[in-house]
């Protein structure tokens, strides 16, 4: 183990004396936390020559705090993390990473309002290799292409209002907006098939309620991919039928079905004509709670910005769950297969097939220290050059995490 992490273990002694004092009122709330881990890969590089994979042992020391307010009419929620991390690694540039997740929501007599958001800062590597399970939001789709070679740092930053107006007792109007955007911050000297972009999202949908747990709603939606660096750009024109059934307080199932009308023009090495492409989605998003645990999926085809240059399509089967074995100790699994294809290219050279699991173990040492170990393999297949590689690694966590206000859950385990 380095001095450097050595040190860094020494400042999360501290920081686990200083975080001991949790501070909660009735209608506020904030929750610190610290963490120490460790991950041991066999090919993090994914290189496809097994005789290049070299071992790489990564440690980090986290530390973070969730805080929000709590009112009759809503919630503002704030999970916001930093680590710094040692890498075995030579050619790894960024040492901290940092994550922040908001979500708000607030309801009214006939109108609601809520605000999700999400930022992270990572090295290249980690943040474009992907992972398993969902997002701290429990979103879906997250990006990430698989394309992880060379040194530098990644910025996503997702901003989504969404705003629902009861017109009667049982139709409604919906409006959402977002906007995400990718930055990558990297040597003069790399060169790598993946852009950062800009995408702006709006959709409006009109619904009606089908009794107290199922609703069906549609509308058109228009979102704009523009790559960072010039290269292309993508006018989208689309409709969306979206229906969505509780079966229960704590389990519920969402059905969307898009089609999308592309405009796209690539303006580098030299402009070319503009182009057109018709795409489809069709999403199964869902989650359900029981006496001794969870699952959430994601199934289908999903339509999104990508760091490959342009809109994706992605058929994807999504699949994480959680069960407990004893009161302290419990299970947790994810499991996701990916196939990856530009919406505008289908025989693009980007095109690849991606796998990954993640099972690991939890075990509550105490009432605020968690313990949690386990495995993680990662596969992957760039078609185009019948470019095969995978990882398997080991890791292991010790969070401390000061105590919760009672019946406290965080944003998403809503």
């Amino acid at each position: 183990m380095s001095s450097s992490f050595r040190n860094a273990a020494r400042f999360a002694a501290l920081a686990l004396v200083l975080a001991s004092a949790t501070v909660h009122a009735q209608q506020k709330y904030f929750i610190p936390e610290v963490s120490l881990s460790s991950e041991a890969h066999t090919n993090r590089q994914f290189f496809t020559n097994s005789a290049e994979a070299q071992t790489t042992e990564l440690y980090r020391l986290g530390l973070g705090a969730n805080f929000g307010d709590i009112t009759p009419r809503g919630k503002t929620d704030v999970d916001a993390r930093i680590g710094y991390r040692d890498f075995s690694e030579s050619n790894t540039s960024s040492l901290i990473d940092g994550f922040v997740d908001l979500k708000s929501n607030y309801d009214f007599i006939r109108k609601s309002f809520a605000v999700e958001g999400h930022f992270e800062h990572q090295d290249i590597v980690t943040a474009e290799t992907g992972a398993a399970g969902f997002d701290a939001s429990g979103n879906p789709v997250t990006v990430d292409s698989g394309t992880i070679r060379g040194r530098g740092t990644r910025n996503l930053y997702d901003i989504a209002p969404s705003f629902s107006y009861d017109l009667s007792e049982k139709a409604f109007l919906d409006t959402k907006l977002q906007y995400q955007a990718v930055r990558f911050d990297v040597p003069d000297n790399i060169v790598a098939a993946r852009v950062g972009f800009d995408s702006p999202y709006a959709e409006l949908t009109i619904g009606r309620r089908f009794g107290e747990l199922t609703s069906l709603s549609i509308g058109p939606y228009y979102t704009r991919f523009k790559a960072d660096d010039g290269s292309t750009r993508t006018n989208t024109l689309g409709s969306i039928i979206s229906m969505h059934h509780d079966w229960s307080a704590v389990s519920n199932l969402a059905v969307n079905l898009r089609l999308e009308r592309n405009q796209h023009q690539e303006f580098l090495p030299t402009p070319a004509p503009e182009t057109s492409a018709n795409s489809w989605g069709l999403e199964f998003v869902g989650y359900r709670q029981t006496q001794t645990g969870w699952i959430r999926y994601g199934l289908g085809r999903f339509l999104q910005p990508s760091t490959l240059g342009d809109r994706l399509q992605e058929d994807q089967l999504r699949l994480e769950f959680n069960r407990a074995i004893t009161q302290r100790v419990s299970w947790n699994g994810a499991v996701r297969l990916t196939r990856d294809r530009l919406a505008n290219n289908p025989n693009s050279t980007n095109n690849r097939d991606r796998d990954f699991l993640t099972l690991a173990f939890s075990d509550f040492l105490t009432q605020r220290l968690q313990l949690m170990g386990g495995y993680r393999f990662i596969w992957q297949n760039f078609q185009s050059i019948n470019e095969k590689a995978h990882d398997n690694a080991l890791f292991l966590t010790l969070t401390y995490r000061g105590q919760r206000p009672e019946g406290f859950k965080r944003s998403h385990e809503d």
